[in-house]
C-alpha cells in the first residue's frame, strides 16, 4: 500500500459529501499537455515540468490519459501498478490507484485511457466522481498527459481544463499535425488559448522558427492567436533519463534541458492559494458529454 493511497483513503473518509467547486473558483489548476503528433516529447515535458513544480511545494497529480500507450510510469521506473483501467472496471476506486512519485508529486497511471468513461454504470460514475471532486482540495494542479492526435476525449480533455499546452518539434509532420489538433479544437466551438513549447529544437532561433509555421497557419486560416510558452532545447541527458527510467529533473541539476523545464515550471507556478479554475467538476462534465 502507498503512503498517498492511505493519506486519500483517509481525505476520503473525512469527506463523504464534497461539494462541488463553482466554476471559476477552484483551487487546483487543470493543465491539459497534448501534441497533434507522437513521438515529439509531451510525456517528457509533462513530467519533469510537474517534478519542478512539486520541488516549488506545490502538490501536483498527474493523470496519464495517453489513451493505447500510456507511460509516465514507465518513464520513472514503475512496476506493474493498478490503473484507470481497474477503476472504469470498478476494481479499484481512483484513491486505490494513485502512486508516490516524489515528494508533492503523484500520478493516476492510465491504461485504455478514458474511452470507457460514458461506459460505467451510473453508481461507479458518480463514485468516481466524488472522487474527483476531492482533487479540487487535495492538489494545487491536475496535469493531464492527453494521447497524441486528434480525438473526442483529447478534445473533451482540453476544453475542460484551464490551460492547454500544445508540444510540437521541427518536423514537418509534427507542425501539419500541431495545426490539425488546434484547428479541430476551435471548429469544435472551445475558446481557451492554447500555448506552444517547442520540444527538442536547437535554440531560441528554432523555437521561434516552429511558433511561426503554426502561429501564421493559424491566424491566416482560423483567426486565432497562439500564445508562445517556452522551449526545451535538445540535450542528451533527457534521452539517457528515458533509458535509465530516471527523469533528467531527478538527475541533474544543471543542463541545458534542466533550465528549459525550469523555466517553464516558473511561468506556470503560483504561489498561494490559487481559484481561478473551472474545477474538476467542469471538466468531468465535458468527459462525459454525448
Amino acid at each position: 500500500m502507498s503512503d498517498q493511497a492511505e493519506l486519500l483513503r483517509k481525505l476520503a473518509k473525512q469527506k463523504q459529501a464534497p461539494v462541488a467547486v463553482a466554476e471559476g473558483t477552484s483551487p487546483c489548476e487543470i493543465v491539459a499537455v497534448t501534441s497533434g503528433k507522437g513521438g515529439v516529447g509531451k510525456s517528457n515535458i509533462t513530467l519533469n515540468v510537474s517534478i519542478v513544480l512539486a520541488r516549488k511545494g506545490a502538490k501536483v497529480l498527474i493523470l496519464d490519459a495517453d489513451i493505447g500507450t500510456a507511460n509516465i510510469d514507465i518513464l520513472v521506473g514503475m512496476g506493474q501498478r493498478m490503473h484507470l483501467g481497474d477503476v472504469f472496471d470498478g476494481k479499484a476506486s481512483l484513491f486505490e490507484i494513485i502512486e508516490k512519485i516524489d515528494e508533492n508529486l503523484y500520478l493516476v497511471p492510465g491504461a485504455s485511457g478514458i474511452a470507457g468513461l460514458n461506459e460505467m454504470p451510473y453508481d461507479k460514475r458518480e463514485a468516481l466522481r466524488r472522487d474527483l471532486l476531492r482533487i479540487d482540495e487535495a492538489f494545487d494542479y491536475l496535469i493531464i498527459d492527453t494521447s497524441a492526435g486528434i480525438n473526442t476525449d483529447i478534445l473533451h480533455l482540453m476544453a475542460g481544463s484551464d490551460r492547454v499546452l500544445l508540444i510540437c518539434n521541427n518536423e514537418p509532420t509534427a507542425v501539419v499535425d500541431a495545426y490539425a489538433l488546434c484547428k479541430t479544437y476551435y471548429q469544435s466551438g472551445a475558446e481557451g488559448v492554447i500555448e506552444l513549447i517547442a520540444n527538442n529544437v536547437a535554440d531560441e532561433a528554432e523555437a521561434d522558427e516552429v511558433f511561426e509555421k503554426i502561429s501564421s497557419a493559424m491566424g491566416h486560416f482560423l483567426k486565432k492567436e497562439l500564445k508562445y510558452l517556452g522551449h526545451v532545447v535538445h540535450d542528451e541527458d533527457v534521452a539517457l533519463g528515458v533509458i535509465n527510467q530516471k527523469p533528467v529533473m531527478m538527475t541533474s541539476s544543471d543542463g541545458p534541458a534542466v533550465r528549459n523545464f525550469q523555466e517553464l515550471a516558473d511561468l506556470l507556478y503560483h504561489q498561494g492559494r490559487w481559484e481561478q479554475g473551472k474545477g474538476i467538476q467542469q471538466l468531468f462534465n465535458h468527459l462525459v458529454s454525448e
